[in-house]
Parts: structure tokens; sequence; C-alpha cells
């Protein structure tokens, strides 16, 4: 399989640079063709194991524009704890001989291919993530940071416990939400920074009932205050008024918003 992937990632670059297809285009006249060398005989079993690897449900592959670098991944048989393991190699077009890193992971194996690219970091290179584990809207995701420093990309372990994040250019946020029941009344938004190049959640939103009364939601805030999460707002509001609870957290899980009106 080693041996394929340059040739698949060589026909994905093909494709990329014609423009997917979205043109049609025809043979100059055959006067004007040149020669063409002769394909060697395995050309035909060669493409074909191409076409069957990238549509194979085990196999799935992306590309990180801002270095030319293609990502493929593999569902491996291998298993841990109901996980199965996985294989992500990073391939640089300059050489396709081998991958530049390869990574060994384990993940639902449910969650196979759902991936992200993105400047998690905000340095301004794209770094990349998938899927570990999906719940019933939670889902959580393991990221790998470009370090130009070592040429690589390293692992970003705090980002694995962020549910659903979401990265935000513009405020340099990474927010992220967890449903817990309750038509999504109840649950947790969190907003992350990065501090002094450490992963610092900024501000945490909780909803949910209270503990001797389900009919009553506690809304409770706590944000970065003197270097430490510090509680600012506990509110109680009936369940009944359900449109004051989403309010109250679209407002907080707004970065800029300070509770003043």
């Amino acid at each position: 399989m080693r041996k394929l992937l340059p040739l698949i990632l060589a026909i994905l670059l093909l494709a990329g640079c014609q423009g997917g297809g979205a043109e049609a285009s025809f043979p100059p006249p055959a006067s004007s063709q040149p020669e063409q060398p002769a394909p060697p005989p395995d050309s035909e079993i060669s493409v074909q194991a191409v076409v069957e690897w990238l549509s194979d449900e085990n196999h799935h592959q992306f590309k990180i524009d801002w270095a030319d670098l293609w990502v493929t991944m593999e569902l491996l048989p291998g298993q841990r704890d109901g996980e199965r393991e996985i294989q992500v190699d990073i391939w640089s077009l300059e050489d396709l001989d081998e991958p530049m890193q390869t990574i060994r992971d384990y993940i639902e194996e449910n969650v196979f291919g759902w991936t992200q690219v993105a400047d998690v970091n905000f340095d301004g290179h794209l770094d990349f993530g998938y899927m570990h584990y999906t719940g019933n809207q939670p889902n959580y995701w393991n990221f790998w940071l470009w370090d130009a420093g070592q040429g690589r990309f390293v692992a970003e372990p705090g980002l694995s416990e962020i549910s659903a994040p979401v990265f935000h250019g513009e405020t340099q946020t990474i927010s992220g939400f967890a449903r817990d029941g309750w038509a999504g009344l109840a649950g947790t938004s969190t907003i992350h920074r990065w501090i002094d190049g450490q992963l610092t959640c900024v501000r945490r939103v909780v909803s949910a009932p209270t503990e001797i009364n389900d009919e009553v939601f506690q809304f409770v805030v706590e944000d970065w205050v003197d270097g430490q999460l510090e509680e600012v707002l506990r509110q109680e509001v009936p369940v009944s008024n359900e449109g004051a609870i989403f309010e109250l957290r679209e407002k907080w899980e707004d970065p800029l918003y300070t509770g003043e009106e």
C-alpha cells in the first residue's frame, strides 16, 4: 500500500491542476499531438488500484494547501478499548518516496473520515484534526499543529477536551459546546484562548436543572479574571422560559460580551 500512495497523490495533484474537470477539455488535432511513450504493462492495474483505494470506506485523504501537503488516512484492523487504530501519513509533494510524518492513533470507527483543516493557533499556518469520538451532539477531535521549528505536526491534547471546536480568527478564540439534554437547554459552552502559548479556557457557560427542582435551571458563567476563572453570574431561570436561557447563552458565547448591556 505504501508504494501505491505516491501514485494516488500524483493523480490527485494532476486532477487539482486541471481544475477538477469543471470545463471540458479537448485534445489538439492528431497532427499536433506529441508522441506518447507506451504505458507500462501494469498501468491499468495501477490506475484501477488507485480508484479502488480512493473509493474504499477505510481510506480518506485531504490537502493542506499552504505547504502543498497531502494527508492520507487508513483505518487499520487493530483495536483498543473498542476503538479502531488509524494510520495518518503526511506527504510533501516535493518528495513522494516516503511520507514526511506518520501518526498512529485510535478513534471510534464510526467517525473515521471526519476531518478539519484550520489555523488552530492563529499563527498563519494551517493545522489539521480528525474526530475521535461523538455522542448525541458532543464530539471530540484530536488536532495536530504545525511546528515550524521541528518541521512537523505536533499533538495538542488540550484541544481534545473541547466539544465541537470552532476556530475564530477574528477574535483569536476557540468556541465549543456540549449539549446535555433537555433539547439543548442543558449544556456547557466554552471559550478558549492561547495565552503565552498555552491553550486556556477563559469562559465557561453552564445551564442545567437545579438539584432540587428540574423545572428551574441554573445559569452560571465563569470568566477569566486576574489570571483565573471566577464565577461572575449565577441566575435561576424557569424552564418554561426557555427563550431566556437560549438568549443568555447566545450573549455569553460572544467573547466580546462582558455582561453589560
